[in-house]
């Protein structure tokens, strides 16, 4: 009997159905367990031959997708027992995955590949197992599984001691620093140091200057609890080293990190420049990826100094860039910055629309700790709008759901940043028991998010000179002022504390400045309650007609912000609220 008749005495008894006739013809079972079953009625053998011949006629026919198809080569190999091909395939798989930030499946393929290699024993042909070790790591680090990354490191050394393997030991002691160093559950910053000391002894012993540079590089990611000056000197240091020897690769990382560390020293126009040598080495190298991760880390740059419109610009060049290339993370971090843009601008619907985005992709990359800073900024948009009762609520258990399952915001320099923004919320929405108990957790943390959290629970409570005090603090930082939109806040609320004690003409000085930063900004969140400000100040200063145009101009804001909420629920919220109403109402 032919292949054509026996596929039509199977179709004919609904075991198949044809999927496709072009370009090549292709059928499916109509049940997996009738799959099952067929499988499952080969011999052994005859299993192992089927597996080895398909995956030889695909290595024939589509030599060019041998990426694309690796993981479908690596498991018809595997199930054929050649186990030189599988791991070859299951290297490959992972890489593929890696590159594309699909970092649960490159963990998956890599435990494969190492799984064999093991078994084989020696160095594979193909990779190597210092690759296949620090990647495996990487990529549970990036899917949040740190104690998992920690224990393939501590893997890796072992085995580099059993073989008496130094380069291998030094590249494990390498990734156990940096994950020692770096914001997340692991972070632990005396253990990173020494780590990192260990490992520049490994590395003078053993010759190996590139690793320096990474080393020097590791050093310096430890800046949220070292000093910044002397993180900028071991990024110096790194950066010397890897021009010095042409690491292009090094140079890059270096240079992307190093942004934050100068942004933080007041360095701005250095932290850009590095920031661009990095986009331009990561565009060199083909490295799309990082290329859009760099892009992000620029418009979150940007978004913080308050130009609104450059942000956007990187932000929207990432979002194409990542969706081009499927990797979810940096997607939804450029989401994440878009949503932030819009929420300021009054531009409702593409917020949350942008939002929602940036938490379905970080779900289905498995990056919690992406997933629970976005949940956070919704809630905080939500109570901006007033819906307080209910939504923000659920969003606010959402967030403390999600840093709990992972512990990752909370042993960390993000920790105080999330804390200090649900404490926001919660004085937003009236809870303000509950703002106290969020920055009772931060122990005395005095990071700008923090420091107008305080003050404006202070001021919530009735107490305009300690709400004042807080806010000198915050505005004292040389480091801080290029955060344009933290000081037009800052601004805003050292008006509203100077008018409540009476303070008539340095209320008008400080609400004039924040009413020019917001402006620039156009950031109508912050505009109306500005321009509502100024309307009661000329009030009590006896100015109907200047208290009548603020008042205007602050319904025209009201009114721009009601326009882009398009949910029903959502703007009848936002208009019910008492400022709102207070507003449109005079």
């Amino acid at each position: 009997m032919s292949l054509d008749r026996h596929l039509d005495v199977l179709e004919d008894h609904d075991l198949i159905r044809l999927a496709q006739d072009e370009p090549e013809l292709e059928y499916l079972f109509r049940h997996a367990l009738v799959q099952e079953a067929a499988y499952d009625s080969l011999l052994r053998q005859e299993r192992r031959q089927l597996h080895r011949a398909v995956g030889q006629v695909l290595e024939e026919l589509y030599p060019a997708r041998r990426e694309e198809l690796a993981a479908t080569l690596a498991h018809h190999f595997f199930q054929a027992g050649d186990d030189q091909q599988a791991l070859k395939y299951f290297a490959l798989a992972g890489d593929v995955a890696y590159r594309q930030y699909a970092v649960a499946e490159a963990a998956t393929h890599y435990a494969r590949a190492l799984e064999i290699a093991r078994r084989l024993g020696g160095e594979p042909p193909h990779t190597s197992l210092q690759h296949l070790y620090t990647h495996l790591g990487q990529a549970l680090e990036l899917n949040a599984r740190y104690d998992q990354a920690l224990d393939t490191y501590a893997e890796m050394e072992d085995l580099a001691h059993a073989r008496g393997d130094r380069a291998l030991e030094l590249a494990a002691v390498l990734e156990r620093a940096r994950v020692h160093s770096t914001p997340n559950p692991a972070h632990d910053p005396d253990q990173g140091r020494a780590l990192a000391a260990r490992a520049l002894v490994l590395a003078g012993q053993l010759g190996d200057r590139a690793a320096e540079a990474r080393i020097h590089w590791i050093i310096m990611l430890n800046w949220p609890t070292s000093d910044l000056v002397e993180s900028l000197a071991h990024g110096e240091q790194s950066l010397a080293l890897a021009r010095e020897l042409d690491l292009r690769e090094q140079l890059a990382y270096t240079l992307q990190d190093m942004h934050r560390v100068c942004g933080n020293l007041g360095q701005t126009e250095r932290a850009h420049e590095s920031l661009a040598e990095a986009r331009g080495l990561w565009r060199e190298l083909g490295n799309l990826p990082m290329l859009s991760d760099c892009l992000n880390s620029t418009a979150d740059m940007l978004f913080a100094e308050g130009d609104y419109d450059q942000a956007l610009a990187f932000a929207t060049e990432a979002l194409e860039l990542s969706t081009s290339i499927g990797n979810q993370w940096n997607l939804s971090f450029a989401q994440g910055i878009a949503s932030r843009v819009y929420r300021e601008r009054g531009l409702m619907d593409q917020a949350f629309q942008s939002m929602q985005e940036s938490i379905a992709a970080s779900e289905r990359a498995g990056l919690m700790i992406m997933n629970g800073r976005t949940r956070l900024d919704l809630a905080l948009t939500y109570g901006l709008i007033g819906a307080a009762s209910e939504r923000a609520r659920r969003i606010i258990d959402q967030v403390h759901a999600a840093l709990g399952e992972i512990d990752a915001l909370f042993n960390t320099y993000y920790r105080v940043v999330a804390l200090a923004f649900l404490a926001q919320l919660e004085v937003r929405i009236g809870n303000l028991d509950a703002a106290q108990e969020s920055l009772r957790q931060l122990k005395g943390h005095t990071s700008s998010a923090s420091l107008q959290a305080r003050a404006e629970l202070t001021l919530a409570q009735g107490d305009p000179t300690g709400a004042i005090a807080f806010l000198d603090q915050l505005m004292s930082r040389g480091q801080e002022q290029y955060r344009t939109s933290i000081l037009a806040d800052a601004w805003t609320l050292r008006g509203r504390a100077l008018l409540a004690q009476g303070d008539l003409e340095a209320a008008e000085q400080a609400l004039h400045e924040a009413l020019v930063r917001s402006r620039t900004l156009m950031a109508r969140h912050k505009l109306w309650r500005i321009l509502h400000a100024l309307s009661d100040l000329e009030s009590r200063r006896g100015d109907p007609a200047a208290a009548a145009d603020y008042r205007r101009q602050a319904q025209e804001v009201v009114e721009f912000i009601a326009r882009h909420i398009s949910a029903p629920d959502l703007r009848a919220s936002f208009l019910d609220m008492p400022e709102v109403r207070a507003v449109r109402e005079s």
